[in-house]
């Protein structure tokens, strides 16, 4: 049950540890500045494009602890490893996770990419963020309704010993988590990501962002075959890797397609990755290419991605 707790926490910001409260960012962004100039819902970046998504795509890697746990190695969650991925950047308000869950959601339940380049679409985004946080503390503050949580594998939690835990970290009652965790901006972690997986019975596969091995880099003139996608080396980033941290809801609710996350430097993707910190303090929604090249395929949405790389990846008949 240790082991069980740590799981789960260390999918929360264990760096970050504020006595008496959860971190919370004051942060809020606009689409306009105060001199009416438009710019992005995060930092500016050449990496990133106006929607958010990543000019790069990602290879992934499992986690040290696959090597003993029998039901991933077995079950498609070893298999979804080899298809690279984009990632998807989100407003860094404090509501990250929710944000990114709520993308993914969109995407891979109701088949649709949700704009981020207007104010219409950030109230929307910020609307259902905040049903998903009130919808995770719910769970875990209704701990009648919620006995247990499913964690991953065949493992389970009591709600109240989740909560407490959660707690304790920052030295408040579980009361005062939940009435801190219900505000927009205060940080959500493991113990939402796990709310919202049961209530969603939805997997949810959180990553970690470490640097890449010089041996796993590529020289760019290769390309590989993933799901009928033929993936061009060349678009593939040579100096990150995306390891598995965990595998939230499987295999229990595995007969849902699982969302992927990315905890994250925030500083990422412009920064080095030997100077990357080693706790992630935002998250990004993940999708693999497959997903991608499936459900964005026409002009009318060639603006989701930068260089359109989606364009080389070659459908195989």
């Amino acid at each position: 049950m240790v082991a069980l707790l740590r799981l789960v926490l260390v999918a929360s910001w264990l760096g970050l540890k504020v006595d008496g409260s959860i971190p919370r960012s004051h942060s809020h962004f606009a689409l306009r500045d105060d001199d009416g100039l438009r710019r992005p819902a995060w930092n500016p970046s050449p990496k990133i494009n106006s929607q958010g998504y990543l000019c790069d795509l990602y290879r992934r890697i499992p986690g040290e602890w696959e090597a003993e746990c029998s039901y991933v190695g077995t079950s498609d969650a070893a298999e979804e490893l080899d298809i690279p991925v984009c990632i998807r950047q989100v407003p860094g308000d404090g509501d990250c996770l929710f944000h990114a869950v709520a993308i993914s959601l969109s995407l891979i339940q109701g088949r649709r990419h949700s704009r981020m380049d207007n104010n219409e679409s950030l109230r929307e985004l910020k609307d259902t963020s905040r049903r998903l946080r009130q919808m995770a503390v719910e769970c875990l503050r209704r701990s009648r309704k919620h006995k247990k949580l499913f964690i991953q594998g065949c493992e389970s939690m009591a709600t109240t010993e989740l909560l407490s835990t959660a707690a304790a970290q920052y030295g408040i009652s579980g009361d005062e988590y939940c009435n801190l965790m219900q505000q927009d901006s205060y940080w959500g972690g493991g113990p939402e990501i796990v709310a919202l997986c049961n209530l969603l019975k939805r997997p949810i596969h959180v990553y970690e962002l470490v640097g890449a091995d010089d041996d796993t880099k590529s020289d760019g003139t290769e390309q590989s075959v993933y799901n009928n996608v033929r993936v061009p080396s060349h678009l593939m980033n040579g100096d990150f890797r995306l390891r598995r941290m965990a595998c939230f809801g499987s295999p229990v609710f595995g007969r849902q397609k699982p969302l992927h996350i990315l905890s994250a430097d925030s500083r990422f993707p412009d920064v080095d990755s030997h100077c990357i910190t080693e706790n992630g303090n935002h998250f990004m929604a993940i999708f693999p290419v497959d997903v991608m090249r499936r459900w964005v395929g026409t002009d009318k949405e060639s603006w989701l991605l930068h260089g359109e790389w989606y364009s080389d990846l070659a459908v195989i008949a």
